[in-house]
């Protein structure tokens, strides 16, 4: 028998944030007002769509709702099993869900909407029973974010507005956990033309001043644009 179900569709966001402190990269997850006996509450920002929606609408829409915060957010990824809602509460409904992923700097979050509370928490400490799939949907994020490390396209929205190249090493690696060469890291991260010379210098430093950069996000879409025109998969 075929199923003439319409599936819905929703939206959830993994929100990430660089802590240039400890250097360590954290991951926003939120406590949902309402879930049914035995779930776990913790889950990421995200609901359904609504009928006149574009999706990336959707997405800024529903991390307001919930956190107050404003970002650019890259789709990394669809998830469409029928089961991944996975509670008897829902069964013969399908939802799937389309997700996106951004970093946040100075941003603090509100919550509201399905959210109850929320924290940003490093990423060793994101628990393995999540609500739905939400736990395979940060993992995944993660698994966009070393691959845009990879080829040197990560979004630079949660750093600060001018850094130096430093910082941004340091940033690609808490991401992927493991030191980069910083020759090699600059010539790389300099090649793709996305950061702009401020024309100024880092201060209040005891060694020689670091160049500050500011990060252009219409020049870094030009050059995932480009990357669109070679590969057969994208990133975001």
């Amino acid at each position: 028998m075929i199923n003439t179900l319409k599936p819905s569709i929703s939206v959830d966001c993994v929100v990430f944030k660089f802590d240039m402190e400890s250097s360590k990269l954290l991951v926003l997850l939120v406590q949902r007002k309402a879930v049914l006996k035995g779930e776990s509450p913790i889950s990421l920002p995200g609901d359904e769509v609504n009928g006149s929606e574009l999706m990336l609408e959707a997405a800024k829409r529903v991390l307001h709702e919930q956190t107050q915060l404003e970002i650019p957010l890259y789709r990394y990824r669809s998830f469409e099993d029928p089961n991944r809602l996975n509670r008897p509460a829902d069964e013969g409904k399908r939802v799937i869900t389309k997700a996106y992923l951004g970093f946040v700097h100075e941003q603090e979050p509100i919550f509201g909407g399905l959210a109850a509370s929320g924290d940003f928490i490093p990423l060793k400490s994101v628990p393995a029973k999540m609500l739905y799939d939400h736990r395979d949907i940060f993992d995944a994020a993660l698994v966009a974010l070393k691959r845009a490390t990879e080829n040197h396209l990560l979004p630079l929205d949660g750093l600060p507005e001018t850094f130096t190249i430093t910082q941004v090493q340091q940033l690609y690696e808490a991401i992927l956990d493991q030191p980069l060469d910083k020759r090699n890291f600059r010539r790389s991260i300099l090649a793709k033309n996305y950061l702009t010379e401020t024309g100024k210098m880092m201060s209040g430093q005891s060694f020689r001043p670091a160049k500050l950069y500011a990060f252009s996000p219409i020049r870094f879409q030009n050059c995932l644009d480009k990357e669109l025109e070679k590969l057969p998969v994208v990133l975001f």
